[in-house]
């Protein structure tokens, strides 16, 4: 039987099938290039991988940072001036002795190859893209600015005829752009930072997970970059229990883990607290950051000042008992069986009956943390614009 459609129906039919055409085909990865590292419109680094809390656009964008910050402030941007050096076993790409880029695991497993490898393949991508000189110091003359300030000036119109201003118009403040510039920061192993608590800390009220903050009171010079004073270093506590009764003394335990940049880069650290802080010793060792409300030597001082109370106080109480039995023999040894009562009450009272003092750390105490491992990680400083002195 002969079908009869009408020219809507064949229409109909043939968009639902370019549709479903359409839909079949896999879909292309829209945002993939918020992954990607470019120079001068040249994909250098993919394959970023999501690490943490830092999404693959995250990661990207900071390593892209670094890369414009290498570029402005090296002065070799040839093919033969990236590098690749290892940093407690991790690859870093350099350019000009610059830090652009560490190789992570994650990265490696999503492009499916190793770190090595991977570093190769990017290091590999932006030496190719360093070739074309001309494109890369057209780029970084976008990103630092030399390019807007050698634009030619634009040359005013002439007034209209017969017309006299009546004032003459003030030059406006021209903007600048900041000129940015990147050095590496390498603090080795063993380096002491000074810093300031921030944080107020007591283990009455302190739990697992808690946040801790502190500064870095004086700038820590490395050669010719430094550690800025102001760098703010966190970190958490690991552990907190407060002080209770039968004489059990409050414990913390706490860890500095990270350091936020003055440009907003958190920086993974490992590092302890030396000496101490406040008037708390480390009570699990030199590197471990535990601290004890009260230590044994102190318990013992209590006990021995309350028990010369309680054996005072039994002294009496036995002179008057031996009193009221008459006799001199009898007085003293009321006397001296109350000392020898009271003084055990007194000591069993501060060991047992008391409750044990807590850790209470105020914000503002100063302390120095000292560096387990190199801490290496890019600063990019930020040059300020001329400022504008004339009149508006």
């Amino acid at each position: 039987m002969k079908s009869h459609k009408s020219p809507f129906t064949r229409s109909l039919v043939a968009a639902t099938l370019i549709v479903g055409q359409a839909l079949s085909m896999p879909l292309l990865p829209a945002f993939a290039a918020d992954s990607n590292v470019t120079l001068a419109g040249n994909a250098v680094m993919t394959d970023i991988a999501t690490v943490g809390s830092w999404t693959s656009a995250k990661r990207a964008e900071q390593i892209q940072n670094n890369l414009d910050n290498a570029l402005v402030a090296a002065g070799d941007k040839s093919p033969g001036a990236v590098a690749v050096t290892y940093v407690k076993g991790s690859p870093v790409i350099t350019l000009g002795g610059y830090q652009v880029a560490t190789v992570d695991a994650a990265s490696a497993r999503a492009a499916g190859t190793t770190t090595a490898l991977l570093a190769k393949r990017w290091a590999d991508n932006l030496r190719q893209a360093l070739v074309d000189q001309a494109s890369v110091e057209a780029y970084v003359g976008q990103i630092s600015g030399t390019y807007q300030a050698s634009a030619p000036s634009v040359i005013p119109s002439a007034p209209a005829p017969n017309v006299t201003p009546s004032r003459q118009p003030q030059s406006q403040p021209q903007y600048q752009p900041p000129q940015m510039q990147g050095r590496v920061v390498y603090a080795p192993a063993g380096l002491v930072i000074p810093a300031t608590l921030q944080t107020s800390i007591a283990t009455e009220v302190a739990k697992p997970g808690d946040m801790i903050q502190a500064q870095v009171s004086q700038a820590v010079i490395l050669g010719e970059t430094q550690i800025p004073q102001g760098s703010v270093l966190l970190g958490t506590v690991v552990d907190a229990s407060a002080g209770r009764m039968l004489g059990r003394t409050g414990d913390l335990e706490i860890k500095f883990n990270r350091m936020r940049t003055m440009d907003g880069q958190e920086i993974p650290l490992t590092a302890h607290i030396m000496g101490g802080i406040d008037k708390y010793n480390d009570k699990g060792g030199d590197k471990s950051d535990q601290f004890v409300g009260e230590t044994w030597k102190g318990k013992a001082v209590q006990a021995g000042v309350r028990g010369l109370i309680g054996a005072g106080t039994g002294a009496a109480l036995g002179t008057a008992v031996g009193a009221i039995a008459g006799g001199g023999r009898g007085v003293g040894r009321g006397a001296w069986s109350g000392t020898a009562i009271g003084a055990g009450v007194g000591v069993a009272q501060s060991l047992l009956l008391r409750k044990g003092a807590n850790v209470r750390i105020a914000s503002g105490t100063p302390f120095q943390l000292q560096l387990d491992a190199p801490l290496q990680f890019a600063v990019p400083n930020m040059q300020a614009p001329v400022a504008y002195t004339g009149n508006y």
